[in-house]
């Protein structure tokens, strides 16, 4: 196989050797859905295999648990999704291509494709929304989850007391979540359904990283925010060990370079070459309202840097809100900290 140069060789590539190819084809597909065939799925439980062993199975501090797609719709009122995760629609007047924009950036919004002038069709929310309930009149309304982040800090209480964990901690899982997007494109990168493969990692506030010595020697590009808004090094970044990183304040919280790290390992342990990846740190203009401090690590894939995993530094928001909606406290007790 020669060098794929575009995304759309790669979705040809996929679907002509029997990996991926669009749902229900034969009635023409419908956008952002996809069906995995017998070597897509092979690699797809390999991949998720891999990752379990990694971040469960080989770490005596993190627990799996296996969430379900709906569950109480109050979840996503408390973790903001049903009022905050509201996005703007525009159109192209030239193309027609449609897209999402920020509100602040409607008036000088430019198609994404062509450049041209566009028109706002509207607000809309990506979640999809489901009737539970077989008669109508009985129904709720609930929802088709849009990550699978939230049902492990509403369970994060039963899980530390029940099984006994200790800060540090994590709890993982690999599932499905839905995005109501807009244009769905760019392959698998922008689908209406798709897996996740989430670990969220639980530390007291005032805790550092006592691990900090298995991650020397691990170099990546790293692009900070900082250098993004001066426009210096805005393509690539700097090649450092990320150890190094931490020690110099460029990484400030010892566990995001921990695990930043880890994960390139893993990826790494896959065959996959580090010198195709960045870390990449948001800037305050796209950081989520959630998170003190957000990194994605990046890959060049063809059509450019695309995100494959975010850090995000969530401190107790979530805890707190899924506190505040259901006046149950998810406090813990841990013997180390208090």
């Amino acid at each position: 196989m020669g060098e794929i140069k575009s995304i759309e060789e790669l979705a040809n590539f996929c679907k002509r050797r029997g990996f991926v190819y669009r749902s229900g084809e034969i009635y023409g597909g419908l956008a952002g859905f996809w069906d995995f065939a017998p070597l897509g799925l092979a690699l797809k439980q390999n991949i998720k295999r891999e990752w379990w062993g990694f971040h469960v199975d080989e770490r005596e501090e993190v627990l799996g648990i296996d969430g379900a797609i709906i569950t109480n719709p109050k979840v996503w009122e408390a973790s903001g999704h049903v009022q905050g995760f509201v996005e703007l629609a525009v159109k192209c007047k030239k193309c027609g291509f449609k897209f999402k924009v920020e509100k602040s950036e409607a008036n000088a919004a430019k198609c994404e494709k062509c450049g041209g002038e566009v028109e706002v069709l509207g607000e809309f929310n990506a979640m999809f929304k489901t009737k539970v309930g077989p008669l109508e009149s009985d129904s709720v309304t609930a929802y088709l989850r849009p990550e699978t982040a939230q049902s492990i800090f509403v369970n994060f209480k039963f899980l530390f007391e029940n099984f006994r964990m200790r800060l540090p901690c994590g709890v993982a899982q690999i599932g499905k979540a839905f995005r109501n997007e807009l244009s769905p494109r760019e392959f698998l990168f922008r689908s209406r359904e798709f897996e996740q493969m989430e670990l969220e990692y639980f530390i007291h506030p005032s805790s550092e990283c006592e691990w900090m010595g298995e991650i020397k020697g691990i170099k990546v590009r790293v692009l900070t925010a900082n250098e993004q808004n001066s426009g210096k090094g805005k393509e690539l970044g700097k090649e450092m060990e990320l150890f190094s990183a931490w020690k110099e304040g460029v990484i400030k919280n010892s566990w995001h370079a921990y695990w930043i790290a880890k994960e390139l390992e893993w990826f790494s342990s896959l065959g996959a070459n580090l010198k195709n990846f960045r870390v990449r740190q948001h800037t305050a203009k796209e950081r989520s309202h959630y998170s003190s401090d957000t990194w994605d690590i990046e890959y060049n894939f063809p059509m450019g840097w695309r995100e494959l995993q975010g850090f995000a530094n969530r401190g107790d928001f979530d805890l707190s809100q899924h506190e505040k909606f259901s006046g149950k406290s998810l406090e813990v007790n841990d013997p180390k900290h208090g």
